[in-house]
Formats: structure tokens, C-alpha cells, sequence
């Protein structure tokens, strides 16, 4: 298997807990029920990092769309280096094994790829589809939806396994 990592580990994750447990098909769900993301762009001005969180959705075409305001410090970054890394994270809090409530146990998807400004109509679509309140937004010449390009993957999901992934793992199948 092809793994696609921007930071590979440097010791392969192994399966701890559940065998069977599908991280493909979690993955996938993670990214299609999360509706925010922490989002970090590198500060166009000092070369920091630079986190934010942004609504989040998943096109039809299952990519990630997620909304900024253009006058905000991240989209100034994203013009200026596309480069960014999106995280996910999921409330698992009513699962079985998740009874104690430790505070990094629930799972999180990161993506790192580029960002690029869409246009297209079905994106505006899909993604108030997913955030009907903010539809005045999207009315707004100082937002913009932006689609990520990802080109590397990284799982962690609680105490089942922390899995090694492809970009290819998430298309939908």
C-alpha cells in the first residue's frame, strides 16, 4: 500500500484494539459528518503557523469545501501559499469505549494539500446544503468557498488504531 502522509511517523502505526474496524470507511464518515474544521495556513507576513476554525463541508464529489472570509488573516495566507492542513474531529462521547472521556480519544482526520477558491455552482450548493444559515455569506463579495486539493492523510481514531492512509482510501466507494 501507497501511503500519503506530509509528516510520515517515524514508527508505523500498528492496529491496536479492533481488527475489523474499517478506518477507510471511518475516515470518510468523519469527513462527511463534520461540520467545522481547524484550519492552518502559514502567516503570509511572519512565516508562522496560523490556525483558525472554519465551517466545513463535503461536496458531492465527497472534497472538502470549507468558507472564509476574505479579509481574514487565513485567506490572505491561502492566496498567498496554498499550502494548508485541515483537521476534523468527531464526537464519540456517546460510543461504548469512550466512557472516560479523555480528551485526545476521539478521532481526528487531518488533510494537507492545497486550497484554491471555487466557483462553481454546485459547491455553493453542497455546501449550504450542510450550512443553510449562511446563505447571506455566500450573498457577500467578501467570502469565498475554497476546495482542497489534499495530498496527504493522517488518522487517529481513539483506542482502535491509529491507521496509516492513502488519499485513495478516501474516495467513495
Amino acid at each position: 500500500m501507497n501511503y500519503s502522509s506530509i509528516t510520515p511517523r517515524t514508527v508505523p502505526a500498528v492496529p491496536a484494539g479492533d481488527a475489523k474496524f474499517d478506518s477507510a470507511s471511518y475516515a470518510r464518515l468523519i469527513i462527511r459528518e463534520a461540520k467545522i474544521a481547524a484550519l492552518a495556513t502559514t502567516d503570509s507576513v511572519s512565516g508562522f503557523p496560523y490556525m483558525t476554525m472554519v465551517c466545513a463541508a463535503c461536496n458531492r464529489e465527497n472534497q472538502i469545501i470549507f468558507l472564509t472570509s476574505l479579509s481574514a488573516p487565513h485567506s490572505r495566507n491561502m492566496q498567498q501559499d496554498a499550502r494548508v492542513s485541515i483537521m476534523f474531529q468527531v464526537d464519540e462521547s456517546q460510543e461504548n469505549w469512550a466512557h472516560k472521556r479523555r480528551p485526545l480519544i476521539p478521532s481526528r482526520l487531518t488533510l494537507s494539500g492545497n486550497a484554491r477558491v471555487t466557483d462553481l455552482t454546485e459547491d455553493k450548493e453542497d455546501f449550504l446544503s450542510v450550512h443553510k444559515k449562511i446563505t447571506i455569506a455566500l450573498k457577500n463579495i467578501g467570502f469565498a468557498i475554497w476546495k482542497l486539493d489534499p495530498l496527504g492523510v493522517d488518522m487517529m481514531a481513539g483506542p482502535r488504531l491509529a491507521p496509516e492512509l492513502s488519499i485513495e482510501d478516501l474516495k467513495a466507494k
